[in-house]
């Protein structure tokens, strides 16, 4: 148990401020948490369609998706370090700022999708070599990566929005947007992918039209929402705006929060959400575990590829419930009370000095079975877990990083 002493309340809180931190932790979480559901559960039904078209086309797009997930990791940098700043400046009413700060976000999402969709729509063939020697699964990838390629301009974008009206309290927003988008990605795929009611029939590239629809679909929506009273909008004297000093601060990945000197509040605050992260973690664990190996069953596989998805399944639930302790911790109260720099520490020697070196000695040099392999690409997460705890008893992440003055 993370156990102090609070000067006040002895490092409890009153029933008060129990109530008082659960309505704000859930007014929060449950829309946010929705609409990270309604986002995966797109590419889940994408893979879940393609599951029972055929062996080849659901390896081949999963692959091809892996350059949709190194971009967002580029773009999801972005969006994180803007947009703790723009909350920052939004609780200050500072709207000028944070429309600025906005609009700087945009540019540098939207540079990021630009090259990823050069990328994706000029080189498929190269980049699924990347991944993969299979003839078979090249053509199919290449295919699907160009014609999915236009819905990376309008992804990183929409991640901005998203991001605007959780800071402006519109979290609800997102997730009918989100929920829309979902419905039509699968009513889409379903005539696309398998040519329902006179369709051509179009496999893993009636997948990508889908995705490119619903993508436009979500950002012409947010952008609608933009246009309201009392909300951030881009303009032309945002785009053009520069400040070394701000940008100085985005490029440090300084996240100003906690500015009143609350810190014992902070510590009271960073234990109860350690410890929902712990049983949230648990609860997934268990949930992957009971119907990950009846999952694999739904899709089109030989025998040895169902093993190993089972396998895979089931060490992806420990997966989650690291991810679950290191995301709220590494990545949430770390950075909130000002320790924005360990989780760049502990990515690259977790992942960067360990996981993906031992996984390419053991796939190209030792000739490890595959789970071997896998589960080394994975572990990342699972080898953070040992040093957070004497950090976190440290209390080195209680910080003030708020700037008093623009």
């Amino acid at each position: 148990m993370l156990r102090y002493a609070d000067e006040k309340s002895g490092g409890k809180l009153t029933s008060t401020e129990k109530k008082e931190f659960y309505r704000e932790l859930f007014s929060l979480a449950i829309p946010i948490g929705l609409q990270n559901l309604l986002i995966a559960l797109i590419g889940a039904t994408d893979a879940l369609m393609l599951g029972r078209l055929s062996q080849d086309a659901v390896a081949a797009v999963s692959l091809a998706n892996q350059i949709v997930f190194v971009m967002n990791l580029f773009t999801g940098t972005v969006v994180s370090a803007g947009g703790a700043l723009i909350a920052q400046y939004w609780g200050k009413e500072d709207r000028t700022t944070a429309k600025n700060l906005f609009c700087m976000i945009l540019k540098w999402s939207f540079g990021i999708s630009f090259v990823f969709f050069a990328l994706a729509m000029f080189i498929p063939g190269l980049l699924m070599r990347i991944y993969t020697p299979e003839t078979a699964l090249i053509e199919i990838g290449a295919s699907y990566l160009r014609a999915v390629s236009i819905s990376y301009l309008f992804s990183g974008i929409t991640q901005c929005y998203y991001l605007k009206m959780k800071i402006e309290g519109k979290a609800s927003k997102s997730v009918i947007i989100s929920a829309v988008t979902l419905i039509t990605d699968v009513i889409l795929d379903m005539f696309l992918i398998y040519g329902l009611a006179g369709v051509p029939k179009l496999g893993a590239n009636g997948s990508a039209y889908s995705t490119v629809v619903v993508e436009l679909i979500g950002l012409v929506w947010c952008i609608a929402e933009s246009r309201r009273k009392d909300t951030i909008r881009p303009d032309w004297q945002g785009i053009r705006w520069f400040s070394p000093v701000i940008t100085k601060d985005f490029m440090k990945l300084a996240l100003p929060m906690l500015g009143r000197n609350l810190f014992d509040k902070a510590k009271v605050y960073g234990r109860k959400l350690c410890h929902i992260s712990f049983w949230v973690g648990g609860i997934h664990m268990a949930l992957l575990c009971a119907i990950g190996p009846a999952l694999a069953y739904f899709f089109v596989l030989t025998e040895t590829a169902r093993y190993y998805l089972i396998m895979m399944l089931l060490f992806m639930a420990l997966y989650v419930f690291a991810y679950s302790i290191n995301t709220v911790v590494v990545c949430g109260i770390f950075p909130a009370g000002g320790d924005a720099r360990y989780d760049a520490v502990s990515v690259f020697f977790a992942t960067w000095c360990f996981s993906l070196p031992m996984a390419l000695l053991g796939a190209l040099v030792f000739d490890w079975p595959v789970m071997a392999v896998y589960i080394l690409m994975c572990a990342d997460e699972v080898v953070k877990l040992p040093w957070l705890y004497p950090r976190y008893k440290k209390y080195l992440w209680v910080n003030n990083m708020t700037r008093e003055e623009t």
